[in-house]
């Protein structure tokens, strides 16, 4: 038996295909710019995928750090998004304010719908920040205050102390209010301000590093400027920018095992350890730092070769450990085929090349299929009307577990197909999903909500909080937000359903086109379109589709049997001829691939003793080649 020799520099190739190399962990936050442009979603669901999100900023010094990330290259995203909900928070980016000191009667907004706020010796008192005001200046560790011999505008005077390492007072005590009005003998801005922006992360950092006069408008999404010293501005969402993502590059453990196998001894100390080192040098001088070498013997001795015969003979050999880092995406595998098949014969030739037409369970992974299927048409994706009606909730969570309806709820009095859930302070109601209603969007982490100034249809309303990267609520019986809020009831994510996918997910994410579906029957498409949304099609009709998963393939072993005059049992014979057909292989596009021989060496006194048996040459052997199934069906040698 002939083993075919293997170098470090081949080993080298397979390992470079399975490994990424790791990056030095850091206080401050890892920032990467990207200068393909999209759209300030797609580039959140793009950062999501790869990292942690678009960045946040949570302090000036992560402020220049930005600022020096995108220097020199663009303007671009960052995480921050106009949610239309108005909260008070600190300038130095504390968060929200927690305890309050108002003056009687205040807030009253006299001033307007943006105020700041200025500490008098009674309290806090809002007013327009264009108005002058006293500054005092806080150092970092509190309860330390500088006045300045100024009269400033709340932003000019934010920006003054932070100039000098300080920012405006944060008041988390009465006894501050007192301390600051004896240090000055007047009223004087503090770092209380109004604000209607988040991050796309849902961090509670409260620091903001807006350009003179911006934001301007009460909508869009914020951009890290290449100019003015990095400061931000808005813009409209859907424009198409570069972006900045936040986080490490994701991440997973992988072990592999190469197996070398040589004529030489890999036992010896010296030789195994020379080779580690030349395995490692190489994975260095391609970027790979994040790794662990190790041997594993399979050594065979030939007393348990003789004793076993029939057993695959090993000439010395030794199995390499490799212990390393590769990117692992949390979201689905989408596959397009632009052949033109119905809904039934898509999903059966998904099942056979992949795992099943698409499926969809969240809103990351609608614009992925978005952006699988831009710029080439419309495809069938996994979900098809199956008939019976269920409730569902809206972001995916699935169909309902707990019921809190009212008593004789859901009625089907005002809708029959067309049904959504409305939240009361005693229990849930059925109304026709196309009906006025409150509006109410919770946040990723329950239990935020947000009351939104506006009364919309069920589905605008769905719409609307996922533009802000929430959804409708998914709540009991009775939420916080309807004592808290003033209202008494208002539209839940809870709707009813006759749709379900081809792989049985129990998700329940919907992504349909305004008044789609239209029909109580059909399979879905994606559009290429409208955003990527769905809408429904006859399943008999014919057109390209999107499957889900990874190429299915398993191990095939071929046998070729070669017969030669020449002796092929000569070590260097056999070799040259296994490089020789494993370059061929590989120029017709095949890499995953073993080859090794089995000798078949008749003797001539064997053929003299049978003259009726096939006669040979000097000698055969049998070439074992062992590769996937979706190799080519014809190897030309």
């Amino acid at each position: 038996m002939f083993w075919v020799r293997v170098s470090a520099v081949s080993l080298i190739g397979m390992v470079m295909l399975l490994s990424r190399p790791m990056t030095t962990e850091s206080t401050s936050p890892e920032y990467h710019y990207y200068n393909q442009t999209l759209s300030w979603s797609d580039a959140r669901s793009f950062c999501r995928v790869k990292h942690g999100d678009l960045a946040t900023v949570t302090s000036m010094e992560e402020a220049q750090l930005l600022a020096q990330t995108a220097a020199g290259r663009g303007d671009a995203w960052i995480g921050l998004r106009f949610i239309g909900t108005a909260r008070w928070l600190w300038s130095d980016g504390s968060g929200a304010l927690s305890s309050s000191y108002w003056d009687k009667l205040e807030p009253n907004f006299v001033d307007g719908p943006n105020p700041c706020a200025e500490t008098k010796e009674g309290g806090w008192n809002d007013l327009q920040c264009s108005t002058g005001r006293p500054i005092v200046c806080q150092g970092a560790t509190s309860p330390y205050y500088f006045p300045q011999s100024y009269t400033w505008a709340w932003t000019f005077a934010r920006d003054y102390c932070r100039s000098l390492g300080m920012d405006l007072p944060t008041i988390r005590s009465r006894s501050q209010i007192t301390t600051i009005f004896n240090t000055v003998k007047t009223d004087v801005w503090i770092g209380l301000f109004l604000d209607r922006w988040a991050w796309s992360d849902e961090s509670p950092t409260s620091l903001r590093y807006w350009m003179v006069g911006r934001p301007a408008n009460l909508q869009g999404c914020a951009v890290v400027s290449v100019t003015d010293q990095g400061r931000w501005y808005e813009e409209q969402c859907e424009a198409e920018m570069p972006f900045v993502c936040q986080g490490g590059l994701k991440s997973q453990r992988v072990l592999m095992k190469l197996k070398m196998e040589s004529h030489g001894d890999l036992d010896r100390s010296a030789a195994s350890a020379q080779l580690l080192q030349q395995l490692e040098a190489q994975l260095r001088s391609q970027g790979i730092s994040d790794f662990q070498l190790s041997w594993k013997s399979d050594i065979r001795r030939q007393d348990e070769i003789n004793e076993n015969p029939a057993a695959e003979s090993h000439s010395p050999g030794r199995i390499v450990m490799l212990s390393s880092m590769s990117t692992e995406s949390t979201s689905p595998e989408y596959h397009y085929y632009n052949q033109t098949l119905s809904w039934s014969d898509a999903q059966s030739f998904c099942r056979d090349k992949h795992s099943d037409l698409a499926t969809v369970t969240s809103m990351e992974d609608a614009q992925l299929l978005a952006q699988t299927a831009a710029g080439r048409g419309d495809a069938w994706i996994g979900l098809r009307n199956d008939g019976p009606a269920w409730w569902l909730w809206s972001n995916g969570n699935g169909a309902q577990s707990s019921s809190y309806w009212l008593a004789g709820e859901p009625s089907y009095s005002e809708c029959s197909t067309d049904c959504c859930a409305e939240v009361t302070a005693s229990g849930w109601n059925d109304l026709k999903c196309t009906r006025v209603h409150n509006l109410v969007c919770q946040g990723k982490t329950s239990p935020y909500y947000f009351l939104q100034p506006h009364t919309w249809g069920w589905r605008a309303a769905l719409d609307h909080c996922r533009s802000l990267d929430m959804d409708l609520p998914t709540v009991g019986s009775n939420p916080t937000v309807i004592n808290a809020e003033g209202i008494t009831s208002f539209w839940s994510g809870l709707f009813q359903d006759r749709w379900a996918w081809s792989d049985e997910s129990p998700t329940s994410l919907r992504y349909w086109m305004v008044g789609m579906p239209a029909n109580l029957q059909g399979c879905a498409v994606v559009s290429v379109t409208d955003q990527g949304r769905w809408y429904e099609e006859q399943c008999e009709a014919e057109m390209p589709f999107v499957c889900q998963g990874g190429l299915k393939s398993r191990r095939v072993l071929m046998k070729l049997k070669m017969e030669s005059d020449d002796d092929l049992e000569r070590s260097a014979a056999s070799a040259q001829l296994l490089q020789q057909l494993e370059a061929q292989l590989r120029s017709q596009g095949i890499s995953d691939f073993k080859l090794s021989w089995k000798s078949d060496i008749r003797r001539q006194d064997e053929i003299n003793e049978n003259p009726a048996a096939e006669s040979h040459g000097p000698g055969s052997e049998e070439l074992k080649l062992v590769c996937s199934d979706d190799s080519p069906t014809e190897l030309m040698f």
